[in-house]
């Protein structure tokens, strides 16, 4: 087994969006204390990869205020999530520029944002606390959880369940196929939530 390191800060001016396209591994999104975007993590491979590099797998691009970074499949990754030694990235992200994250399959936590966010995902736990701004998520299979936050919400489920507590707001949109809603100490001032 092997362990392989990633630090990269990205300085780019002007941001206005950031679009993060995740394969890689569990991610988590936390706010930056300055105004660039950093990634960091460390992979946890079952082989050693001698001449394994972090361009081979992450890929960033910036056009027009658009800043895209697309963390790839990597084959000989340990396939576990859970304990000490699991394979982990970590973005942090200025405020001011939306976010948008689209994913498959791999746990994403965000907390502490103040960004517009937009998360896409097929069957990923999404886990979103502390965070002020508008939100707009949808979730094929997977579970999403709130915690304090703020900011209108509009919410997309097929089979997924969703739990949430202290959210507040101008406006809830919950549109959800066969998923259970939990949700505890709310406030919006216009609320729409379907259920089939």
């Amino acid at each position: 087994m092997s362990k392989m390191k990633l630090q990269q800060i990205l300085d780019y001016e002007g941001i206005t969006k950031i679009t993060i396209e995740n394969d890689m591994a569990p991610l988590a999104l936390e706010a930056s204390p300055h105004a660039r975007v950093e990634i960091s993590g460390e992979l946890d491979l079952v082989q050693p990869f001698e001449e394994f590099t972090w361009e081979d797998c992450v890929t960033v691009t910036f056009n027009d205020g658009n800043l895209k970074i697309a963390l790839e499949e990597v084959e000989s990754i340990e396939p576990r999530f859970l304990g000490n030694n699991r394979s982990a990235i970590k973005i942090l992200v200025p405020a001011g520029p939306a976010v948008s994250l689209i994913l498959e399959n791999l746990p994403l936590s965000i907390s502490g944002l103040t960004n517009a966010l937009e998360v896409a995902s097929e069957n990923a736990p999404i886990r979103i606390q502390d965070c002020h701004n508008s939100k707009k998520l949808s979730n094929e299979n997977g579970p999403i959880s709130l915690k304090n936050c703020e900011g209108s919400l509009i919410i997309e489920l097929e089979n997924g369940p969703l739990s949430a507590e202290n959210i507040s707001g101008d406006r809830l949109k919950i549109d959800s196929e066969n998923g259970p809603l939990k949700i505890r100490e709310a406030c919006f001032q216009e609320v729409n939530i379907t259920n089939r």
